[in-house]
């Protein structure tokens, strides 16, 4: 904030990640909306249902065992030394998952030192990893996110917010996080407040939710 306006409104997330580089920006912690953030597949598709239910596996499994809970402590965390993603292991033998993604979409995915970061690539490269997948990713605008994919180009993207509209044209797996609208300020003007409720959710507490068991759900 440069003094020219006194709050803005931003998404919980990204303002997180803001405030470990700018510790002078913070943000009031009481969401505005809650959202949950969940990778997309195409409808009635059964390939994609199939791909879909593996990835709903991996997560549940990644909650259960805390895995989850640790890759949202390394990239909502402010330690950038921890912000790489392991590259090796994957090795093809399931086929190739073309992920498409947008690179300016910090935390969840950015570039860093020429190559795809964040928490969603990490994600996905530790479940292609685990299900025998080679992983190719593509980038593009948020907006072209979803033409993308129904153009059969990608199998899935990284996440975005789940919204009524959205479901209308793709199918969500689970959330892979939780976050929300909050308002940004700065810093100093918290000092001595009771900074609204509790820290908001993460990934070690999950949003709740019914998984999907159905095609198209």
């Amino acid at each position: 904030m440069n003094g020219t306006i006194d709050a803005y409104l931003g998404d919980e997330p990204a303002l997180k990640s803001i405030h470990a580089e700018q510790p002078s920006i913070d943000y009031i912690k009481e969401r505005l909306t809650n959202n949950k953030y969940s990778f997309a597949f195409r409808k009635n598709d059964e390939s994609e249902t199939k791909l879909r239910d593996q990835l709903n596996e991996f997560l549940t499994k990644c909650r259960a065992d805390g895995t989850l809970a640790e890759i949202y402590s390394i990239w909502f965390g402010d330690d950038d030394g921890k912000k790489l993603v392991d590259m090796s292991g994957l090795t093809g033998e399931n086929g190739t998952i073309h992920v498409v993604t947008t690179s300016t979409d910090e935390p969840f995915s950015y570039i860093k030192n020429g190559e795809h970061v964040g928490y969603d690539i990490d994600v996905t490269m530790r479940f292609c990893r685990e299900y025998g997948y080679a992983l190719e990713i593509g980038d593009v605008d948020f907006q072209a996110r979803i033409p993308a994919l129904a153009s059969g180009k990608y199998e899935f993207t990284t996440s975005m917010n789940v919204t009524p509209e959205r479901e209308e044209e793709v199918m969500f797996s689970d959330p892979v996080s939780d976050g929300g609208i909050v308002v940004a300020v700065r810093a100093s003007d918290l000092e001595g407040t009771a900074s609204a409720p509790a820290e908001a959710a993460s990934a070690a507490s999950e949003p709740s939710y019914t998984p999907s068991l159905t095609a198209g759900a």
